[in-house]
Order: C-alpha cells, then structure tokens, then sequence
C-alpha cells in the first residue's frame, strides 16, 4: 500500500499562484516561514487562449498548464523534480486490491472568494471534465464516493495502474479543483466572459477616475470589436451611416462586467511627476484580445474590424 504525505515547500511564489488559499494553522509544519506576500507577474510568449481558464476544456498541451495552475489547483500535481505531490490534498492512499484510491484535503483550505474547498468541488470537478483523456476516465472511474468534507474516494471498475497518471499529472486537467457553488450560480461560460485588462499608467493621482476611464477605453474596445463600421458610398466617399440609427455601438446589454486592474509603475522618465495618459490604451488592447478569442474558438484570424459571421463563414473578407 502506497502512502504519501504532505512535504513542506516554500511557500512564496507557488503560494501566490494557488487557486485555493491555505490557511495553515496550529502545528504545521510550514508555521515557521514567512506568510506569502507582494505581487507575481508573469509574461507569456504566446496569445493565451480562453479555453485555458477552465481545466474542463484544457486542450492536449502542455502549455495551458501553466496558466491554469496560476489559477486553480489541483489535489496531486507535478512539482521541479517530482512527477507527483501533494496539494490540496495533504495526503493519498491506493487501496491493496488496487480498486480504490482515497485523498485526504488539507484543513481549511478556500477558494479566491472565500468558499470553503471541499470534497464537493473535487466531484463536481471530475464530473464536469470534458478535456483530454476524460473518457478513458470515464471507462475506468465507476463512482466518486464522497466519504466525509475532507475525504473523497474514487472507485475504479478494475485494477488500473495509469489512474495516477492520468488524474495526478499533466496528462489530463481532471484533477484541477474549480468551485462547485460558483459555477453553479454563474454557469461554465464565466471563466470566459469576464473582460480582465490590466493598465500600467504610471503615477495615478486619482486611481477612481482612471479606472473609470480604462472601462470607457474596454467598452470602446468591445465595440471597435463587434460593431462599429463606417459605410462609405463608392461613388462619391460619403458615409452612409452617419447616425445612431444605423451607426451600431454597444449598450448595456453588450457589455459584460468589467475588471480594470492597475499595475503599479514609476517612470521617472515620461515627465517629473510620472504621469501618463489613460485615453485610448483601454480600447486597443480589449479589441484584440476579442479577435484573439475568436480565432482560438473557431480557426478563424480576423484582421478587420468589426467582425462579423461573414468573415468565420468565409463569406465575406477576413
């Protein structure tokens, strides 16, 4: 009977970057270190694609894991020099007739919004796990047996050795935890629909106003995106649509809840206070990454504005 237990890590960066906050208490192990702190950035080489969000649909790459480990985390999970370890779960144990395989969850572990992560959310997460390798699990896994809040236990239908593999590596996302109680209230879509940007402004003096303006900039952006467009007639270059009435902008009903983050920055260069302007960088960025989105959905690279079903049908010029 194989039996793991938690080691102690450091804490600093990973901890950041965990999707489940650890409230480690009492005597653990890890009590003596410093508490994680500061901000992690981190920088991508290539155009991160919504799907990478949610490890439901976590496509067969290695890539995509490293954005959504930085957002959620997973009950075993690969470490530098260690193909499997513990997570959020603080331990495992594979029965001796190989048939079951049981996880213990750290105490008091919770999600970014404060919700406890229980043995709910591992179920709910498994079930819902459509990626890479999710029928071979489903031919081998009969039952997720939810034994207490802390203990969960898969069942297999017969002896098969590749289940850590598949469950416990970046062979499949199936073993990355998401919450069952908000995905529930806000549907599988939310992971996609939440328009993030985050603007480095130099020295804000009025951090209220410029928020506000960077969500003017990514409104403009969403309707640079889907619907702005200036018809100009052939024979003499008049615009056509010089009205509210056929010249389309977005409304409430179009715009999604936005999130403007911003990044702390001195430029002792741009001028003696460090201060920028905020006017159009809200709107190019929110456009892009829009057309950016639509590509990694259908295959189909945009590079006109607005766009349009024509253009993914290949009907109309892209």
């Amino acid at each position: 009977m194989d039996f793991f237990r938690v080691r102690c890590r450091h804490p600093g960066l990973i901890g950041l970057l965990l999707a489940a906050v650890l409230w480690l208490t009492g005597n653990s192990a890890c009590a003596g270190e410093p508490a994680p702190s500061g901000q992690a950035v981190m920088a991508w080489h290539v155009t991160i694609a919504p799907s990478w969000f949610d490890p439901s649909t976590a496509p067969p790459q290695i890539t995509p894991f490293g954005m959504l480990y930085a957002i959620h985390d997973a009950l075993v999970r690969p470490y530098p020099g260690q193909k499997m370890g513990p997570s959020l779960a603080q331990s495992w144990e594979e029965s001796e007739d190989d048939l079951t395989y049981t996880f213990k969850l750290r105490p008091g572990l919770k999600f970014h919004n404060g919700d406890p992560v229980t043995t709910e959310d591992v179920k709910f997460s498994f079930d819902r796990y459509q990626g890479t390798g999710a029928q071979t699990l489903k031919d081998h896994v009969s039952e997720v047996e939810i034994v207490d809040p802390l203990v969960v236990r898969f069942h297999l239908k017969e002896p098969w050795p590749d289940f850590m593999t598949f469950y416990g590596t970046t062979a499949t996302a199936a073993g990355i935890v998401v919450p069952k109680k908000y995905l529930t209230e806000v549907g599988d879509d939310a992971f996609k629909k939440h328009p993030v940007g985050a603007f480095a402004a130099g020295t804000v003096i009025n951090p209220r106003l410029v928020r506000s303006q960077y969500y003017g900039g990514m409104i403009w952006g969403i309707s640079f995106a889907w619907h702005e467009r200036a018809v100009l007639d052939p024979r003499s270059g008049r615009v056509m649509n010089a009205n509210l009435a056929e010249y389309h902008v977005p409304v409430n009903a179009d715009v999604p809840s936005l999130e403007a983050i911003l990044v702390e920055e001195a430029d002792p260069y741009v001028n003696a206070l460090g201060i920028k302007g905020v006017g159009e960088i809200g709107i190019t960025g929110t456009a892009g990454a829009i057309a950016n989105a639509v590509w990694h959905a259908t295959g189909v690279r945009v590079r006109r504005f607005p766009i349009t079903l024509e253009q993914l049908t290949g009907t109309g010029p892209a």
